[in-house]
């Protein structure tokens, strides 16, 4: 199905199915999404503004550029994922288990990682994490290459690998011997 740039400002897909459908450029603005769920979907630079997308899971999904500020959302899930440069502001990934999600150069500000897991890989690398939490997150599994550390007290309780804590100082400007 190619929905391509379509509009679907305030539409109502609730329990909607969307499998192996080409919707780049689609504009979701305050649709309800509740239960939705998109399978191996390209949903590249898609318009989330404002909906409601409670209860939604991708899975394998394209969502580079996606544009997610200001929904409301409880229990989103996504795996195996692209997300790279989405704007995710505040989305909430309590307790998640995070399985192949690409966040590379995405705004993170504000989200909340709080004891979430990274399963079979993941990237945080280049991705904007003002005021994001990482309370207790396993973040082992991710790349977290070029990660600026704006606030080190961001990632108190994570846990990270040897590898990984060299390539976060040397973020800072520090040379690990």
């Amino acid at each position: 199905m190619y929905f391509n740039r379509c509009g679907l400002t305030a539409a109502n897909l609730i329990n909607t199915r969307w499998v192996s459908c080409r919707a780049g450029e689609v504009v979701f603005r305050s649709a309800v999404l509740t239960d939705a769920g998109f399978d191996r979907c390209d949903l590249n630079n898609t318009n989330w503004q404002r909906s409601k997308v409670a209860h939604v899971a991708f899975e394998g999904c394209k969502l580079t550029g996606a544009n997610f500020a200001d929904v409301s959302a409880l229990g989103l899930s996504f795996s195996d994922c692209l997300l790279n440069s989405a704007m995710l502001s505040g989305i909430s990934f309590y307790k998640s288990q995070l399985h192949k999600i690409d966040f590379s150069e995405a705004d993170l500000t504000y989200c909340d990682f709080r004891k979430a897991v990274f399963v079979d890989g993941g990237s945080l690398s280049m991705a904007r994490v003002n005021n994001a939490r990482f309370d207790d997150a396993d973040l082992r599994e991710a790349s977290l290459q070029g990660l600026r550390l704006v606030d080190a007290k961001l990632f108190k309780g994570a846990i990270i690998s040897r590898s990984q804590a060299g390539m976060l100082l040397a973020g800072l400007g520090l040379t690990v011997l």
